[in-house]
């Protein structure tokens, strides 16, 4: 009686938070997904073979000012999707005193993002996001240009003083990292700037030569840093040691899908879960690239103008120290089916895809967080209480929320497309490399052999014959070789 009452209090609780997802209000009617009900029935296809689709329409509705602005300069859906999520992305770095709790940690608003398509089509887009925080960037090297003069100033007065005081030198502090550092020059880079940082790439050979120089350790620094778990590094010169407890990195790249093999090594490591893709289509359309409008400015200057006004208005709203962000019970409970929901349907396509969803939980919860302070830049609430100390909080709207639903929503999409691309390259990988050994073992062989000079042989080429055992038959099938009489064969002159 017990048990049977329990259960129809969660069958009641379960149906509250179903109702929550799916009872819609005027007010909402823009703001929630239409695939919603599917999401919550567990009843997506599987749609992983066709081009991922673009965001809905209705995420552009009532967008914070300087998002809305932002997308208003895209000449496509898909360079309207480029310009929203490389903004998020981008300026996730710009509020490291923003934070939430999620599954009992705090968390800041940072975002990995991976713009990825062949070569040539339309990734230049994203560049444009990175003149959002480049206020913030040239002034924090404006400071450390003139904090180092002045050290600089003080060493040479100390000198010609012959005075023994020692001091030690200015950070070089900046925002964007060089897309060229090394692992080292990371940690250290993000030692001399407080824990927060930018890595922003969009040139492809740029990452490349990047990541195969230095792979390992920045695959092992983005995957603490995405959780801002502590990152330190020992050097063995001048006995240096940095550790960042708490690391608020962004990174945003952009490249070619065989460039992601260069940071992420295969479907399944870690790192792949931890970023947010998106994944142009083929499109052979030339753009009109003399069109201008009345104002003909530049993309660039347009940007740098947007990138100016978000400064003064991070300046404005965001006074005080602290701001903490969290969604509405009933949006908790929502996002907890949804998300139940989504999980689901990605373990039928493939259980490999368990760590991206996880993820992706986390991805949604700090665009609604970033959606949210830009909310807030745009009328702010914190300065109509009188601060009392405590750290500032900032509620998730009802749009905001559903927006940052319905983006995961389309995303998840995404993710399952680059993880079948990077599966279906590794197996192509694995059949050549297959394909090079037997053709090896092939080419050892004399023209006639015994079943004992074979196992003599592939041991001798550094196989193992328990393995190239079965390789026997398929050579024989593939004509590679005739059975001449028991445990003997010879080659043909077939080529493989």
């Amino acid at each position: 009686m017990k048990n049977d009452m329990q259960h129809d209090a969660q069958n009641d609780k379960l149906q509250e938070c179903r109702n929550a997802g799916m009872q819609f209000s005027e007010k909402l009617q823009n703001c929630i997904p239409a695939k919603l009900q599917n999401v919550v029935e567990d009843d997506w296809e599987d749609d992983s073979e066709d081009d991922p689709p673009c965001l809905q329409d209705q995420v552009y509705e009532n967008l914070p000012s300087i998002l809305k602005e932002v997308v208003s300069l895209a000449p496509s859906n898909r360079d309207r999707d480029v310009l929203l999520l490389g903004t998020l992305a981008t300026i996730s770095v710009l509020f490291p005193k923003c934070y939430a709790l999620y599954d009992l940690k705090i968390v800041y608003p940072n975002l990995y993002f991976f713009l990825t398509a062949a070569a040539g089509v339309g990734k230049g887009s994203l560049t444009l996001c990175r003149k959002l925080v480049e206020p913030e960037h040239k002034r924090l090297i404006e400071e450390s240009r003139q904090a180092r003069k002045a050290f600089r100033d003080k060493l040479a007065e100390q000198k010609q003083n012959k005075e023994g005081d020692v001091f030690s030198e200015p950070p070089l502090k900046m925002l964007i990292f060089p897309a060229n550092s090394s692992s080292s020059a990371l940690v250290k880079a993000l030692y001399d700037n407080d824990g927060c940082g930018l890595i922003f790439e969009t040139e492809g050979d740029t990452l490349s030569q990047t990541l195969n120089k230095d792979f390992g350790g920045y695959s092992d620094i983005l995957r603490k840093a995405f959780h801002h778990e502590p990152v330190s590094q020992n050097r063995r010169t001048n006995q240096e040691y940095f550790e960042i407890p708490e690391p608020k990195l962004s990174v945003v790249l952009a490249g070619t899908p065989a460039q992601i093999g260069r940071l992420i090594p295969n479907a399944e490591d870690g790192l792949m879960s931890r970023f947010l893709f998106y994944r142009l289509p083929f499109d052979a359309t030339l753009r009109n690239v003399f069109q201008t409008t009345d104002k003909e400015q530049s993309m660039d200057e347009r940007f740098r103008v947007l990138g100016e006004k978000l400064d003064r208005m991070i300046g404005t709203a965001l006074s005080f120290d602290r701001y903490r962000f969290q969604l509405r019970k009933e949006h908790q409970d929502s996002f907890m089916i949804i998300f139940e929901a989504i999980k689901n349907w990605c373990l039928k396509v493939d259980k490999g895809l368990l760590g991206t969803v996880r993820r992706i939980g986390l991805i949604g919860f700090k665009i609604m967080m970033i959606l949210t302070i830009l909310r807030e830049l745009d009328e702010p609430k914190a300065k109509e209480a009188p601060f009392d100390g405590k750290d500032i909080l900032l509620e998730c709207t009802e749009p905001d929320f559903w927006r940052g639903i319905q983006i995961m929503q389309t995303l998840i999409h995404h993710s399952i497309f680059i993880f079948k691309e990077m599966q279906s390259r590794e197996k192509g990988k694995e059949g050549n490399a297959k394909m090079r050994k037997k053709n090896k073992l092939y080419d050892a062989l004399p023209d006639n052999f015994t079943k004992s000079d074979y196992v003599k042989i592939s041991d001798g080429v550094g196989l193992n014959p328990s393995t190239t055992e079965r390789w026997l038959d398929q050579y024989l099938r593939a004509g590679r070789l005739v059975r001449v009489a028991q445990g003997k064969y010879e080659k043909t002159t077939k080529p493989p």
